[in-house]
């Protein structure tokens, strides 16, 4: 579990950012013009390190803020596991890679669990093992494994890439997606909806969908954000 300084003195400003897609100047902008002192954000952050236009270490400029992320599908999932296993999940300074599983306490005490993963219906133009990882992506029953215990942990927030099947999220309709899309199910939102019984959390945010929306279910309320670039609202203050 990673804790967040605590000052009872001083006003926090958290803001919840949906995908990015590696759009770094919107990103830029966005924190420049709205000066959070920590992002949550959603995955689909657009993580690929080998190849400099991609890169958040050579093209994100935090300043003063502090950045939290988890994977979604479109990242580069082989670097990630590397991060992983080296322990190095400040990717650069200030910008956390947040695991499946792994927990952030803030200022104020709520703690926040990150799930990441979700399924790319755009495989067919990707490759395997270059730009799609189709062994890594999807949220598993083994990522679950090593999510924290419920009966020693209180979960307030859960940050997801996609969603939990309970929750309405509208995507782009079916009639509207092009042929080459894969329509397989995305067992992601299953493993989401043992998340959402297993935690029981107040708040969820997540992305994936691009559209922004939001509702309640069984207590839970969830915000989905759209993502950098569109028209969509594609960020919020928690």
């Amino acid at each position: 579990m990673t804790n967040l300084p605590r000052d009872k003195n001083e006003a926090h400003t958290i803001m919840i950012v949906g995908d990015v897609h590696a759009s770094w100047g919107e990103l830029n902008t966005l924190i420049n013009s709205q000066h959070p002192e920590i992002i949550l954000q959603v995955g689909d952050f657009g993580y690929w390190p080998g190849d400099k236009r991609y890169d958040p270490a050579l093209n994100l400029k935090l300043g003063s803020t502090r950045l939290h992320w988890c994977d979604g599908n479109h990242e580069d999932h082989k670097a990630l596991e590397h991060a992983r296993a080296a322990g190095q999940l400040e990717v650069t300074p200030s910008c956390f890679y947040q695991p499946r599983g792994s927990t952030l306490t803030l200022p104020d005490g709520r703690i926040i669990l990150f799930a990441g993963g979700g399924f790319s219906v755009d495989n067919g133009m990707r490759l395997p093992g270059k730009n799609w990882f189709p062994n890594h992506e999807i949220l598993t029953e083994e990522d679950l494994a090593n999510f924290p215990d419920p009966g020693k942990i209180k979960i307030d927030i859960v940050i997801s890439h996609t969603r939990p099947r309970e929750f309405d999220v509208q995507g782009l309709p079916w009639t509207q997606w092009p042929n080459w899309w894969d329509r397989t199910p995305d067992s992601s939102e299953r493993a989401l909806s043992e998340v959402l019984r297993r935690y029981q959390p107040a708040q969820w945010f997540l992305g994936h969908f691009h559209h922004y929306q939001h509702g309640e279910f069984d207590g839970c309320r969830w915000t989905a954000l759209g993502c950098a670039g569109s028209s969509e609202r594609w960020w919020d203050w928690l």
